[in-house]
């Protein structure tokens, strides 16, 4: 195994991410003082899990972290990876390379990671331990172990000898078992204290029990004695009660059978009243279901109208486009077949053409040959003849072309008249579409103007809709706490009720007391318990019932009249001991005057703090008048001490001063403060009940209120709606309307500029036609003129042949014309067939849109009909429903009549059975006065008799006398008065004290063998410390004699324990450098220390060898003779790889690998990789740069 490279970012003076790869052998690293290469040390001892801040020459941890410089900034984290390679197995990993690092934040937070997946700063250590790597380990030898191994302190030493030694893993379990070994202590003697506290109550407990063994005794005979009186009084008063019982019991079972009879009516009378309630509330909910069916039957029914409305709407609309397309349709047809007769009248008017201009190609040749028949006669008038021949045929050329242009001039004006016509026409039909289209445009925008507003009112009132619904909603959410609230209240009083009721809280004997004195003779003198009777401030309420302590149960008498008679009957029917408060009898006790100036202490008597009424404030004077109520324990201290500890003391959190000087304090369970709140609190409770339902009244009003306006603004939104419904279908048959006019007006203006192309296409055609025209006129005006001039000229008269070309000539003339009327009826037929086809296209188009109106009408009115459809089902639906929810409210109207008459007929029968038994109660009255003498004596033994079990042993004292009964009863009572009080569960109470005693021993037993289980253990593991201590330094021992020798080349060296135990002891150093006495290490000069230290470092690597060693700067203290030895031992050292920081060549030249650091930015490390003959000059030189 040897360390590979390190990674370092943001460490100390490395500000800039720098890899450092290691030799397998040696690396040295130079450079000059404050560089920064000690901080190469320092980052693998950090990585290695180092947390001593002192050890890493810094103040805080915060200073590992990069800082900055005046050029250069801060960095927020320093990080160091180290890579080792583990080929070999050296560490127990799955790894062949093991990546380690260690990154902090300036934030304090630190993470670890082993081939980058997250650790503990434990897990890192461990990995490390024995192996000399680490913290203590002896891997770094630097000035700090020299110092360590030359201090005057042997203990000092011991570190490096325990790391080679291999004893860090056991210390490390030493540590751990010492610490629970601690917490065990630490438990037993939280378990001693409460063991022989329990202990001390031993004496208490076993007289507790011994006093309530005898108490049961003495009870035991009591009860049999007792039992056998009241079994003879009851016989022997049995009979003088019977005629008497026997009177009574027929009227009472006549009055019984006469109240059964009465209670069944009223019970009737009380299901007939229910039945009515939940007739009523059935017609509640009938009717507001019925309400709801209508509010739906109403909303389907609009809803059903206005999509029969958009049904006739969309229907008659297609009614109107179906109509327009058959219109169009035919029309289109009909141009159809004008486009077919256009087509045979242009190939008819063609051939016509054709076949005329044949027959002038067919005269033009006869003219030809006419001509030259002339020119032939009459060779000598060759030369005029031409001339007057070439210009009659121009004559004739341009005479043709004259006529021909007449006609078509003609015929241009002639249709240019008609197509300003019709340009005038459609002139017209578009300003009547634009105006109409104007009108609906403005109609449009103010129906979407109001269409808007509606739609915003619409909005509003949406808002308003589901914000009333959230009031409801919150208002629910809110009466459903109440209701809980109120229930939970309710419960609660209900609870305290029954707890005063019942007497809960108070003992058994004053419970049952209070249970049954009612009917008793004295019960008018008993007033109730003080508990019951005394109310005070919550403030005091602990102190109070503190000061009161078991009195808070004491029952108070209005005087002592029937005292015996009350205690008689405590006796008679074994309730148990009471006290009785007579309030004749009760003397008052108060301070003495002036007490409040014989202390500084605030106080008040606690008499006066109670409320209650005139009659009974002798009682709260008599039980509390010489109580005093502080608030807090000091001022309780020192008032008692005032007062020379002669008056009790209590304070609000209920500690006691007793008079005398005795104090009770701690926590207590004193739940007798309850007794005294009851009615406050129930009072309190019904006060909140009262809130909560007021509360809940005003949530309910509110929402009726809410509800109230809901209904009002769904009607409102309804007829809005409604309303939003016709205005969407105005402006969707104004926009239909307006589509309409639109396609009119486009069409219009696509018809009017065809017309204008048409027209200026003809009006240039005349003029161009015009100006030709003219042109011919005066050309022939011309040619007549030479021709007359040629005619007089020659004098001679045309022959025959002259005539007849002549007559030729303008029978071809003639044809031209002819031909050229042809030629413009084509034209004009063309042009015809030209806007033929361009309706025709344009009815085409129309027919379409026609068609995909017609579709788009389809399928709406589809959706309507799907709707219609759906909807219509409900409504019926709805009207069954309706239907049979109004039957159902006759037949419970017609229930609701016979039930009312039921009802009054019992109300009749009860009033006479009321009256009866109201006449037997009465009998019933005078019999109980007349039975109370006879019943006296008999009630008594008899209810006591019941109250009691039979006794075993009974018929041993069957032959016993009354009297003697009586006299044996009396000396059992005194004996238990003698007795005295016992705690009612005092055996309950032995019993668990006794199995507290023995758990609590079970449990001391267990910890105590704990304890000795782990002493033991450490003595285990200090006999195995010391085992390998003496064998370690046996060891090291003579490596570091060997080692000294080859240093010195000569000499000799030991190592030696202190007195005393070596798991404490010092390490002592003797030296014998060659030539010397064997002397102490303190007694040899500086280098023979150093050179001594090294020795027993290197002895220290030979024992447990380090994969790796970093030297940092040991070789500054040692001459040139002594570094040379040190070079060559390091030289000879196999199988360990050496990172030495030094200034020294001779260590420089036995590296295989050598770094420089400098600082070439003040602050700022950088790592060179180096020659030997560099480094003197390395310092600022930036080639081989390691990044």
């Amino acid at each position: 195994m040897h360390l590979i490279e390190m990674e370092l970012y943001g460490f100390k003076s490395f500000a800039k991410r720098t890899r450092i790869q290691f030799s397998e052998d040696i690396t040295a690293i130079v450079g000059p003082n404050g560089s920064g290469k000690s901080n190469i040390v320092d980052a693998i001892m950090w990585a290695l899990g180092e947390s001593s801040v002192k050890q890493l020459r810094g103040n805080k941890m915060e200073d590992v972290i990069f800082s900055g410089t005046d050029r250069q900034k801060g960095v927020n984290y320093a990080e160091v990876v180290l890579t080792f390679d583990n080929k070999d197995g050296f560490f127990d990993l799955p790894y062949e390379e093991l990546s380690i690092s260690r990154k902090y934040f300036r934030s304090g937070e630190s993470q670890y990671t082993i081939n980058k997946k997250r650790v503990r700063q434990k897990d890192i250590r461990e990995i490390f331990l024995d192996t000399g790597i680490g913290k203590n380990g002896y891997s770094f030898i630097g000035q700090g172990q020299i110092d360590e191994i030359l201090s005057t302190r042997p203990q000092d030493r011991r570190h490096a000898f325990e790391e080679a030694a291999g004893v860090s893993k056991y210390k490390l379990r030493k540590e751990e078992t010492v610490r629970n070994l601690a917490k065990t202590s630490d438990h037993i003697s939280r378990i001693d204290d409460i063991y022989f506290e329990l202990l001390s109550r031993r004496d208490e407990m076993e007289d507790k029990r011994e006093k309530a063994t005898a108490l049961h005794a003495l009870q035991k005979d009591l009860h049999l004695y007792t039992y056998s009186l009241a079994l003879r009084e009851s016989k022997s008063s049995d009979e003088r009660r019977k005629k008497i019982t026997e009177s009574y019991e027929r009227i009472e079972a006549e009055r019984d059978e006469s109240r059964f009879l009465f209670n069944e009516k009223e019970k009737e009378q009380k299901s007939l009243e229910e039945s009515l309630e939940s007739f009523t509330k059935r017609e509640t909910e009938l009717r507001d279901e019925l309400l709801v069916l209508v509010q739906k039957k109403e909303q389907l029914t609009g809803l059903l109208q206005l999509k029969n409305e958009q049904q006739d709407s969309l229907t008659s609309r297609l009614h109107r486009e179906k109509e327009k397309a058959t219109q169009f349709k035919e029309e289109a047809l009909s141009l159809k077949e004008e486009l077919e007769n256009v087509d045979k009248l242009l190939e008819a008017a063609k051939i016509k053409r054709d076949v005329k201009q044949s027959e002038i190609d067919e005269m033009a040749d006869s003219l030809d040959k006419l001509r030259k028949r002339v020119s032939l006669r009459n060779e000598g008038e060759k030369s005029r003849k031409v001339k007057e021949d070439q210009l009659k045929n121009r004559r004739h050329d341009a005479e043709s072309r004259k006529q021909a242009l007449d006609y078509l001039l003609a015929e241009r004006r002639d249709r240019l008249a008609r197509l300003n016509e019709r340009k005038a026409q459609f002139d017209g039909e578009g300003e009547t579409l634009k105006e109409s289209l104007k009108i609906y445009s403005e109609k449009e925008i103010a129906l979407k103007e109001k269409l808007k507003v509606l739609g915003d009112d619409i909005g509003k009132e949406q808002d308003r809709q589901n914000s009333l619904k959230e009031s409801i909603k919150s208002l629910d959410n809110e009466a459903m706490p109440l209701k809980l609230k109120i229930e939970s209240i309710a419960r609660e009083r209900d609870y305290l009720v029954r707890l005063k009721d019942n007497h809960e809280g108070f003992q058994y004997a004053v419970k049952q007391f209070l249970k049954m004195y009612g009917e008793e003779h004295f019960a008018p003198s008993v007033i109730g318990p003080v508990a019951e009777s005394f109310v005070f401030d919550p403030e005091y309420a602990l102190a109070i019932s503190t000061a009161l302590g078991f009195s808070g149960q004491n029952i108070i008498l209005k005087d002592d009249h029937f005292i015996g008679d009350i205690l008689s009957y405590l006796k008679h029917k074994k309730l148990g001991r009471i006290t009785f408060l007579p309030i004749n009898n009760l003397k008052t006790r108060t301070i003495e005057n002036g007490l409040e100036q014989k202390s500084s202490v605030a106080f008040k008597v606690a008499s006066e703090c109670i409320r209650c009424s005139d009659d009974i404030r002798p009682v709260a004077r008599h039980l509390l008048g010489r109580i005093l109520l502080v608030a807090s324990a000091e001022d309780g201290k020192r008032l008692a001490k005032d007062l020379n500890y002669r008056y009790r003391i209590v304070t609000k959190d209920g500690e006691v001063f007793q008079s005398g000087g005795a104090v009770t304090g701690g926590q207590s369970k004193n739940t007798s403060v309850d007794l005294y709140n009851r009615d406050r609190e129930i009072d309190k409770k019904n006060r909140e009940k009262s809130v909560a339902e007021n509360e809940l009244r005003l949530s309910n009003t509110r929402r009726e209120e809410l509800l109230f306006d809901l209904e009002k603004c769904e009607e409102n939104l309804k007829q809005m709606i409604t309303h939003y419904k016709e205005e969407e279908d105005s402006i969707r048959k104004v926009d239909e309307t307006l589509r309409r006019l639109s396609s009119s007006v486009n069409n219009n203006v696509d018809q009017t500029a065809s017309l204008e192309n048409e027209i200026r296409k003809e009006s240039e055609a005349i003029l161009k036609d015009n100006a030709e025209c003219e042109e011919k006129e005066s050309i022939l005006e011309a040619m007549d003129k030479e021709l007359t001039a040629l005619r007089e000229d020659s004098g001679v008269e045309e022959d025959s042949l002259t005539a007849e070309l002549e007559e030729t000539r303008d029978r071809l003339s003639e044809e031209k014309i002819a031909l050229q009327k042809l030629i413009a009826r084509c034209r004009e037929v063309e042009i015809k067939k030209d806007q033929t086809c361009e309706r025709y296209n344009y009815l085409q188009n129309e027919v379409k849109a026609a068609r995909k109106n017609i579709e788009e009408i389809n399928e709406e009115l589809q959706t309507i009909k799907s709707a219609i459809d759906e909807h219509s089902p409900q409504s019926d639906t709805l009207e069954d429903k309706k239907l049979n929810i109004e039957e159902e409210l006759k037949m419970l109207h017609d229930d609701y009549g016979n039930s009312r008459k039921d009802l009054k007929d019992l109300g009749d029968e009860l009033n006479t059975l009321r009256e009866s038994i109201f006449s037997k109660e009465k009998e019933l009255v005078s019999l109980t006065n007349r039975l109370e003498d006879a019943e006296k004596a008999y009630s008594e033994s008899t209810q006591q008799l019941n109250t009691m079990d039979v006794p075993e042993g009974i018929e041993k004292i069957e032959s016993e006398s009354i009297t003697s009964l009586r006299q044996k009863s009396k000396k059992f009572s005194d004996e238990i008065n003698r007795i005295g009080p016992v705690d009612g569960d005092a055996l309950e109470q032995y019993e668990e004290w006794n199995d507290r005693v023995l758990f609590l021993s079970d449990q001391r037993e267990d910890l105590l063998l704990s304890k000795e289980k782990l002493e033991k253990m450490i003595r285990q593991l200090d006999r195995e410390m010391r085992k390998q201590l003496e064998k370690a330094v046996l060891l090291i021992n003579g490596y570091f004699n060997e080692i000294f020798k080859q240093l010195f080349q000569g000499g000799e060296a030991s190592l030696a324990w202190e007195e005393g135990d070596i798991l404490e002891a010092g390490i002592l150093i003797s030296a014998r450098p060659p030539g010397k006495k064997l002397q102490s290490l303190s007694l040899l000069s500086g280098g023979e220390r150093s050179m001594t230290a090294v020795a027993l470092l290197f002895a220290l690597l030979k024992m447990r060898q380090s994969p790796f060693c970093i030297v940092d700067e040991i070789d500054a203290a040692l001459d040139d003779a002594n570094i040379r030895r040190y070079s060559q031992y390091v030289k000879h050292i196999d199988d360990m790889q050496f990172i030495m920081i030094t200034h020294r060549k001779q260590t420089m030249e036995m590296a295989n690998q050598l770094y420089g650091v400098t600082m070439e930015e003040k602050g700022i490390s950088r790592i060179l990789f180096l020659e030997l003959e560099e480094v003197e000059k390395h310092v600022g030189v930036a080639e081989k740069e390691i990044q």
